[in-house]
């Protein structure tokens, strides 16, 4: 029995490296053309960037929709239907939903640090250049929806932006993601005190 287990173990030691270096090409793939290219985030496949850092499960407590006004939405989605309502999916947190008439559907979310962090590690990510500490989008869905999550010091948001079939290269949906978690970004960093000298 003890070397038939020994035998196992040394049998999946070797096996490893080959499921490893498998994952890698999967991944690397996995994150090609996943952005327009057209589109106007800049972005990198470097998936060995891409690693855990340390986080934390707190939310800070502010109100999502306080994070970004209505003349802020529409200066950079068009006019909205109403005003910003609680509502909308944000991994652990909370969030706030704009309707546009084009039609857009934006939430922006409050997440914790350890969500973006743990969230990052999945396949078929893209980082995202010059926006807050950290940030990327994920994989899109079959409906080819934008998730843009980000992360400054403490705190991360995450954008989620739904648009009709008009859009078809996407890129609007990019462009309004990236400009909300740049803004939603800077207002919680001051509403939490983590930026004082801003």
């Amino acid at each position: 029995m003890f070397l038939r287990v020994a035998v196992y173990f040394v049998l999946l030691s070797c096996l490893l490296p080959v499921f490893s270096a498998c994952s890698a090409v999967r991944l690397d793939a996995q994150t090609q053309n996943t952005i327009p290219a057209s589109g106007s985030i800049e972005t990198t496949t470097d998936t060995a960037k891409v690693k855990y850092k340390t986080g934390s499960w707190t939310i800070p407590e502010v109100a999502p929709c306080a994070l970004i006004g209505k003349a802020e939405a529409e200066a950079v989605m068009g006019l909205l239907k109403n005003e910003p309502k609680p509502g909308g999916t944000a991994i652990d947190g909370t969030a706030c939903a704009y309707i546009s008439p084009e039609p857009f559907v934006v939430t922006v979310g409050i997440i914790s640090t350890n969500s973006f962090e743990l969230r990052k590690l999945d396949s078929g990510n893209r980082m995202i250049n010059n926006l807050g500490d950290e940030a990327y989008v994920t994989n899109p869905n079959a409906f080819e929806d934008v998730y843009l999550l980000a992360r400054q010091e403490n705190v991360a948001v995450m954008i989620n932006v739904t648009a009709g079939a008009w859009d078809e290269e996407k890129v609007e949906r990019y462009r309004i993601a990236k400009t909300l978690a740049q803004t939603a970004l800077a207002h919680l960093l001051l509403k939490t005190g983590e930026n004082p000298d801003s």
